[in-house]
């Protein structure tokens, strides 16, 4: 629906009343899943959009066709299924337990290209209209995505942008909504927020980061190769990406475990080669790298680079395949750690020694990280939590009945 990217504020506000009287969104139970996932499979198939994106995004075109791939894996019409039965939306007790919103507005960021299809397809499937505001420079997919929207769902959902110091369109854009999702950084999350009306329903995922976690004594081959696919994946700049790796072991072992993680490194890129650096990253991350030479080691390669931090003071890197190494005694000093994140901290992968016991016991209190193994980091489930929600988290309301 990319006709309404450049509209005005009056313009806007009139779509938006007019994707609200649309809702709830008129479905099949029997078939709103298949055609859901099928959209999906569509866009994530189509050829045609791989080098507008590589050129959009800065990502190579094997890069884009992995996360097309590995994003559309997980929506499936069994999935799509199931989320509608735990949010209720299919029941016929005569007492449905819920209510949908008629409205939702969905704010996209623009480093991880794949991101718009989740909220956009659970706000669908959950039966609400939604209104999207992409990034100017990764609007392709979410644009793709609703032009493959079949009936009644290709009425329910626009895309557009506009200038970020536009004050009338935003205000047009949220003034309707029941719920706004925001992707981005924290600074944008608090001026959004700022702009809302008070009863509209806000759900933010900011700023944030993945820490991988290992023990040297299980770190193997395929510990390795599995963790080069999380620090390459996205060219290491979404929020589950692991800007850190935390060794439990002695700084000894963690350069031990560096020394196995290079050639795994040197492995991905061959097949999923990095896309060129912007100016000004490549800036910081020379600063990055003189400061770690500094006080640390590190060790580069083509195009990504992994330092080892002796002193527990090096800053993180600046993504894009630049990743740092630090060695910790046990579990508790991971715990400890990790909480200096605080709710920044949004995926942890835990290599095979770690995998062992309850992962949940490594998570600090307050925080909400996807945990999962390596090698998985970068593709979660599009019906698992985010950032402590649950899928149906803005787009469907529980009633109390008793």
């Amino acid at each position: 629906m990319s006709q309404y990217r450049q509209s005005p504020a009056d313009e806007l506000a009139s779509l938006a009343l007019r994707l609200r009287l649309r809702a709830p969104v008129e479905t099949n139970e029997d078939w709103a899943p298949t055609k859901l996932a099928d959209a999906v499979q569509r866009v994530a198939c189509d050829e045609s959009l791989v080098r507008p994106l590589a050129e959009a995004t800065g990502l190579s075109a094997p890069m884009v066709r992995w996360a097309l791939r590995t994003t559309a894996e997980s929506f499936t019409a069994e999935t799509l299924t199931a989320l509608r039965a735990r949010a209720g939306i299919d029941a016929t007790d005569g007492c449905a337990p819920h209510n949908r919103m008629r409205l939702a507005t969905l704010v996209l960021a623009g480093n991880v290209f794949t991101a718009c299809l989740r909220p956009m397809v659970l706000a669908l499937l959950f039966e609400v209209p939604i209104l999207v505001r992409t990034s100017s420079r990764e609007s392709l997919l979410a644009e793709a995505f609703a032009r493959a929207l079949p009936p009644p769902y290709d009425g329910a959902c626009a895309v557009l942008s506009f200038p970020k110091d536009d004050d009338a369109r935003w205000d047009a854009f949220l003034r309707h909504a029941d719920a706004t999702h925001v992707y981005g950084s924290d600074d944008t999350l608090r001026a959004i927020r700022t702009r809302l009306p008070i009863a509209t329903r806000f759900v933010g995922h900011g700023h944030g980061l993945g820490v991988a976690a290992v023990r040297a004594t299980s770190f193997d081959d395929a510990a390795a190769a599995a963790l080069a696919l999380d620090v390459v994946a996205y060219d290491q700049r979404g929020c589950l990406s692991p800007q850190e790796l935390i060794v439990l072991g002695s700084h000894d072992d963690a350069s031990a475990v560096v020394s196995r993680l290079l050639p795994a490194l040197e492995a991905r890129e061959k097949t999923l080669p990095r896309g060129p650096l912007p100016a000004d990253v490549a800036a910081a991350a020379r600063r990055w790298r003189d400061v770690v030479l500094a006080t640390g080691e590190l060790h580069e390669g083509a195009t990504h680079a992994v330092a080892f931090d002796p002193t527990g003071m090096l800053p993180l890197g600046p993504g894009h395949r630049h990743l740092i190494v630090r060695a910790l005694p046990d579990e508790s000093a991971l715990i400890r750690h990790l909480a200096s994140y605080g709710g920044h901290l949004k995926a942890l992968g835990l290599g095979p020694g770690l995998l062992a016991g309850p992962a949940h016991t490594l998570v600090p209190p307050g925080a909400t990280p996807r945990v999962c193994p390596l090698g998985a980091m970068q593709t979660p489930p599009m019906d698992a939590p985010l950032d402590g929600f649950p899928p149906s988290e803005g787009f469907v309301a529980l009633l109390g009945t008793r």
